[in-house]
């Protein structure tokens, strides 16, 4: 599009921003170049840059938290004013302020349900910005991250440290014995009310770029994205290497991707950067520029032809699994065989990312690390185990006899929102494998960051078999 269409785009956009309103949310404008969008509970920023960058934000005031980040360079009003009415609905949610969730649980679910209505109904006789729900411990770590509050009957309170070791951002009580007992609404109220004030929240530590302790012969401008689902939404991590050194890197916060987000990054990368390359990571099986993840927007959608067609970037695609598989073989020089565990969500059996003297392994179809191929991991049994984290041990330890059986690799490092300690998994495979033969396993927190760098990587390694 000629710059200067971009620039009256960019305008009109503007103005018609200025000119909404709403009874629900106020619209003011600081300066030029930033309108405010608020509510009582939330705070969003539309900020305007060179090139006809456009950035959008959410930020929930209740809890500090980032709920929708994106920016793009201007290209068709439609297409804008898609993305803030988007930005609109994030707002809309958090108009009224929004009730703090607390979830009950006990080993089946039953008479915590029956102390949640009792709960629920005390708190609207009180006008309490509380709502209650219940659920059995097996569906737990699943259900428990759409909440703020989590309250454990007596029966299964000594497993407290390990569900808050899990749920790191939540405040998991145990119900005094004596309240539910007897039912006691107000009481209990009451305590949870207590535990709010003293409660400080966590922080979590900042992730920083890893460093890249392998020889990477780069020459070449890329643009790499990866993209990592959790839970309710998609964090899509995106960096430019000029050769080897990163001279930038953001990040888009949704519930959901589709092709046009991705065009979106692209266009507005494209728009202040030289680029010679892109490559992406994506969850699914990878083959021929599509992913086959049916749980995925993108679906058996052409990524890679998509990309190439808007932007004129030659694309490469890649499995997020495998690409974090390689960021981890390059971020150290200790080991140069290692098998990398993925699993998204409570129960789900996740994927595996091989690397063999250096090389990756991805089989004749793609589909190497494929957990779901393997004996057991498709029982519903199997599945169910795996929404908690001693099902979930036993789930990957399923999976990595297997790896171990046939790689034999020198370390095995696993990314699980269920699994916090690697010991568990040692100890649990020890009851099968000889100790003499158990690799070595780490636990990490952050995929993106090896996935990032683990594609740049097959971005250079796949251009230099073409050359």
């Amino acid at each position: 599009m000629d710059e200067f269409l971009k620039d009256i785009y960019t305008s009109v956009y503007k103005q018609w921003i200025i000119g909404h309103h709403s009874q629900n949310y106020t619209i003011t404008s600081k300066n030029e170049n930033t309108i405010y969008i608020d509510t009582n509970y939330c705070h969003g920023e539309i900020n305007f840059f060179d090139n006809n960058i456009i950035a959008l934000s959410v930020k929930n005031l209740t809890n500090d938290h980032t709920e929708f980040f994106l920016h793009f360079q201007m290209q068709s009003i439609n297409h804008a004013v898609e993305l803030f009415n988007e930005m609109i609905e994030v707002v809309q949610k958090l108009v009224e302020k929004p009730q703090r969730k607390v979830l009950l649980s006990c080993t089946s679910g039953l008479t915590t349900s029956y102390f949640a209505n009792q709960l629920n109904d005390a708190s609207n006789i009180l006008n309490l910005d509380y709502t209650f729900a219940a659920t059995p411990y097996a569906d737990l770590y699943d259900k428990g991250r759409d909440y703020d509050i989590i309250l454990l009957a007596p029966q299964i309170a000594y497993l407290q440290p390990k569900i808050q070791e899990v749920l790191k951002n939540k405040m998991v009580l145990q119900i005094p014995a004596s309240m539910y007992a007897q039912y006691d609404t107000g009481s209990t109220l009451t305590f949870i009310q207590e535990e709010e004030k003293n409660h400080e929240g966590i922080d979590m530590p900042e992730i920083k770029p890893l460093l890249l302790k392998r020889e990477i012969h780069n020459q070449k401008n890329l643009l790499v994205i990866s993209m990592i689902r959790e839970h309710n939404y998609v964090k899509v991590g995106y960096r430019i290497y000029y050769k080897n050194e990163m001279i930038h890197e953001n990040k888009v916060h949704k519930p959901n991707i589709n092709l046009h987000d991705i065009g979106d990054i692209v266009g507005a990368v494209k728009a202040k950067y030289d680029i010679d390359y892109i490559g992406i990571s994506i969850p699914g099986i990878v083959e021929n520029g599509k992913s086959n993840s049916p749980t995925d927007d993108l679906n058996d959608t052409d990524v890679v032809g998509y990309i190439e067609e808007k932007c004129g970037i030659q694309t490469m695609l890649f499995n997020d699994t495998n690409a974090a598989a390689m960021g981890y073989y390059a971020s150290q020089n200790e080991y140069s065989t290692l098998s990398l565990l993925f699993q998204p969500t409570p129960g789900s059996l996740g994927g595996i990312g091989s690397i063999f003297n250096g090389q990756l392994i991805e089989g004749h179809h793609h589909i190497a690390g494929e957990s779901k191929f393997l004996p057991n991991c498709l029982s519903d049994e199997q599945m169910h185990l795996s929404k908690t984290p001693e099902g979930s041990i036993c789930a990957a330890c399923e999976v990595l006899r297997s790896v171990i059986g046939v790689l034999d690799p020198e370390l095995i490092v696993v990314k699980s929102n269920l699994i916090c300690n690697s010991q568990d998994l040692s100890d649990e495979l020890a009851h099968t494998i000889p100790q003499k033969y158990l690799p070595e396993i780490v636990i990490i927190e952050d995929l993106n960051s090896y996935s990032l760098l683990g594609t740049m990587i097959l971005c250079v390694q796949q251009l230099l078999e073409k050359d």
